[in-house]
């Protein structure tokens, strides 16, 4: 039994080898132009003309467009889905100094998407937004919040431990450059 199943393994192991090396390629498509001695009649075609074509063909070809990405679709499928159910937001300020400086450090090192908020930099009807968004008058920075839980002060225990119970990879994968 094993055997027959080890067979069909590598027969269709085989057939998929062969398929794929026999492909065409799907990057470029070449356009021949060509003008019928039959008919008269100009011929575009993406297979070569027949042999006795009085007038040499005309070679166009077209490489597909590369597709525009948002950095969001660079991210490998566990991050995305974890940045769509649970956002990552750092509450920074002028006066944090180093402490933020390692909180960003954290995130851009696990290679997590996050917005930053500097809230010296808002204004005050959006301070106080944020801050009652917050529950605190007076926010202590750096704050990470993680979807809805949030956590004060810089605790890098803290905030892999939220960012692990969001499902965010332990390691990303470096985005490439658009």
């Amino acid at each position: 039994m094993f055997h027959r199943f080890s067979s069909l393994i590598g027969f269709f192991g085989l057939v998929g080898l062969v398929a794929l090396f026999a492909a065409p390629r799907a990057d470029a498509q070449s356009t021949y132009r060509w003008e019928d001695p039959s008919t008269g009649r100009t011929v575009y075609s993406d297979h070569p003309p027949p042999q006795g074509t009085k007038n040499p063909p005309t070679v166009e070809t077209y490489k597909e467009a590369p597709k525009k990405t948002s950095p969001q679709e660079t991210l490998p499928y566990a991050t995305r889905i974890a940045a769509e159910y649970y956002p990552v937001k750092l509450y920074t300020a002028a006066s944090c100094g180093d402490a933020c400086a390692q909180g960003r450090a954290l995130l851009s090192e696990r290679r997590v998407p996050f917005t930053e908020i500097k809230l010296d930099e808002l204004s005050e009807e959006d301070f106080k937004k944020t801050a009652q968004q917050l529950g605190s008058a007076t926010p202590t920075v750096p704050l990470l919040t993680v979807g809805s839980q949030k956590t004060i002060g810089l605790n890098a225990k803290a905030w892999h431990d939220m960012l692990d119970l969001a499902d965010y990879p332990r390691t990303g994968v470096t985005p490439r450059a658009p």
